[in-house]
């Protein structure tokens, strides 16, 4: 998917590194929503990165980034999966990150990292998408809205 600002294509190891320093940030900005939720490890961002890296050859990921004169500026992690034996039979994603660099944000770049993401998922005859959405990311939760998600039930913390 190509438009005047960036390219969306699949995710190569090379990107690893700018992936996860997209990751750091958004985990900055999770910790700032509720530290206690977020502890991550001091190492986070590396192992992220490791994460990442992993999982690009694997067919049950998609791994998509949005590339700006050569550099990435954003990205998306899918996992596709069966779901439960309860449900009907078929297949759900689940968008484990969408990141966008800073000073790339509020640019449609997120928008068009998901809708590529949910095109994919289409073509793949995969029939409902999933994703988690801090509370207190409102801007967030607007994106997903208005990308045709809908809240269908609430994630409860507690600190042990």
């Amino acid at each position: 998917m190509t438009s005047d600002t960036c390219t969306i294509r699949r995710a190569r190891p090379e990107d690893a590194p700018a992936a996860a320093a997209m990751w750091a940030e958004m985990a900055e900005r999770h910790k700032g929503f509720d530290e206690q939720a977020w502890p991550w490890a001091a190492d986070a961002p590396r192992r992220w990165q490791d994460s990442f890296a992993g999982l690009l050859d694997r067919e049950d990921m998609l791994l998509l980034v949005a590339e700006r004169d050569g550099q990435a500026v954003g990205f998306v992690v899918v996992q596709i999966k069966p779901r439960s034996p309860v449900y009907e039979a078929g297949e759900e994603g689940f968008v484990w990150d969408l990141g966008v660099r800073g000073d790339c944000r509020r640019q449609g770049i997120g928008r068009r990292l998901m809708q590529a993401a949910l095109a994919e998922l289409k073509r793949r005859g995969v029939g409902d998408v999933i994703l988690h959405v801090a509370a207190a990311n409102e801007p967030a939760a607007r994106l997903y809205e208005s990308l045709g998600m809908r809240v269908i039930m609430h994630r409860m913390y507690k600190k042990l």
